[in-house]
């Protein structure tokens, strides 16, 4: 054996090798087998189909505990389109690593939206929606990460230029004290936060989102009769409870707290975007005090 044949011989090795190796490492990066983008791993990314992905973590308002076991059901005009039970894992765009009360909703991007199109909170305040960062600004895969939101919250969304509503709602109880019509679904919901499942010959399961105890009430919340909002707030910081005790408790009659923290996130949907907490240089909605 020349001494050219043995050079030759353990560089072609070397070379099966990092073929073997190089091909192993892209069948465990392909779409199949790619893990999901809200996997513990969080080292997937958007496939290439359009989709629209609107991801937070499920938070007690009261303690600040991070809660799985959470159903949030995403809607399109009123109809069920996407569900997802809260959970250990990581959204690889939030920054936040791996936690609990992980939601990661994901949907056909059917109206091809980018994020070149106004999106808005109900109450007409701007959302910005993201391309992941391996991707243009023309994608048609875009998310939203909403960070904290409690249990019982609606975030309503609309895209005026499609004349359309989208409906993230997280269930205001665990999964082990709702109703299996609601589990199995599909469901729809209204304006009143009612989500309702059809039942076949059976009648239909409603469960009120916006249920004032968080019990899962049949019933719709109370709410405070002959009030008014449109009573500005300016240059304050805190809580809802400190705003409940410093400008609406006493002052606003029939008023509960329970009916103020929630309507005061109906009023003013921007509060979700800052953990419930409200900023100095922000403008806020309150209700209008009594003149008697």
């Amino acid at each position: 054996m020349t001494k050219a044949s043995q050079t030759i011989r353990p560089n072609f090795f070397a070379i099966v090798l990092f073929v073997i190796f190089a091909s192993f490492i892209l069948s465990a990066c392909a779409p199949d087998g790619s893990p999901l983008l809200g996997d513990v791993t969080g080292a997937g990314s958007f496939p290439g189909t359009a989709e629209i992905a609107f991801a937070g973590r499920v938070t007690d308002a009261k303690t600040g505990k991070w809660r799985n076991d959470y159903l949030v059901i995403v809607f399109l005009n009123g109809k069920e389109v996407g569900r997802k039970v809260s959970h250990l894992g990581k959204f690889k765009y939030s920054g936040e690593g791996v936690h609990d009360g992980l939601f990661d909703v994901r949907l056909a991007n059917t109206y091809e939206l980018t994020v070149a199109d106004d999106f808005t909170y109900k109450s007409g305040q701007p959302l910005i929606m993201n391309t992941p960062d391996e991707q243009t600004p023309e994608s048609r895969n875009i998310y939203k990460w909403f960070g904290d939101l409690a249990p019982g919250t609606i975030v309503r969304l609309e895209v005026p230029a499609k004349q359309i509503e989208y409906a993230i709602a997280i269930m205001p109880v665990p999964n082990s004290e709702l109703s299996e019509a609601i589990l199995n679904g599909p469901v729809t919901i209204d304006e009143n936060g009612n989500v309702t499942a059809l039942l076949d010959a059976v009648g239909q399961a409603t469960v009120n989102v916006n249920s004032a105890k968080g019990t899962g009430s049949q019933k719709p919340a109370a709410q405070a009769t002959d009030v008014n909002w449109g009573r500005p707030l300016t240059h304050f910081s805190g809580n809802r409870w400190q705003a409940w005790q410093l400008y609406v408790e006493g002052q606003v009659p029939g008023m509960t707290w329970e009916q103020f923290k929630d309507g005061v996130v109906q009023h003013n949907q921007h509060l979700m975007q800052t953990g419930y907490v409200f900023q100095y240089n922000q403008v806020y909605t309150l209700p209008i005090v009594s003149s008697n």
